[in-house]
């Protein structure tokens, strides 16, 4: 069974915060705090997701009817999107220095550790560019953020 882990820094914008979404400038930089995921591959098609700084668990069946709700919903929509080659169940367990809701991009961070962590697991071939692109489909497109 694998394991391991990956790791999303946030960002913060000195000018044109989310003009960059519109294709406008922006001065954007990383920020020297990070979100890291841990993952664990499971036998079974059980999925667990947990967020440490936030004391929260939930779990579900691999079956195709996952909810995009609760604090993971990032996790969840990537989960949804890259199901074609997720087989059997796993546990991501997210340990963050991000603030949440601060404007340093806390979910962008867990959306792209998200596909990172099963780009990993399943030895995908997706570029940079690509995963930023399924990341910005995820938040804006499924999740409407």
């Amino acid at each position: 069974m694998k394991e391991f882990h990956v790791k999303s820094t946030g960002r913060i914008c000195f000018f044109g915060d989310n003009a960059d979404l519109i294709e406008k400038p922006a001065i954007a930089a990383a920020i020297s705090a990070c979100l890291t995921i841990d993952f664990k591959e499971r036998k079974d098609n059980i999925i667990v997701l947990r967020a440490l700084d936030l004391n929260y668990e939930e779990q579900f069946e691999l079956d195709g009817s996952v909810s995009l709700d609760g604090p993971l919903k990032y996790i969840k929509v990537i989960i949804k999107l890259l199901s074609t080659h997720i087989d059997s169940g796993f546990e991501m367990t997210v340990k963050s220095e991000i603030p949440i809701g601060a404007g340093m991009s806390s979910s962008t961070a867990l959306t792209i550790g998200a596909i990172r962590a099963i780009r990993k697991w399943k030895n995908l071939t997706m570029s940079s560019a690509e995963v930023a692109e399924l990341s910005y489909l995820a938040e804006s497109r499924d999740l409407g953020t």
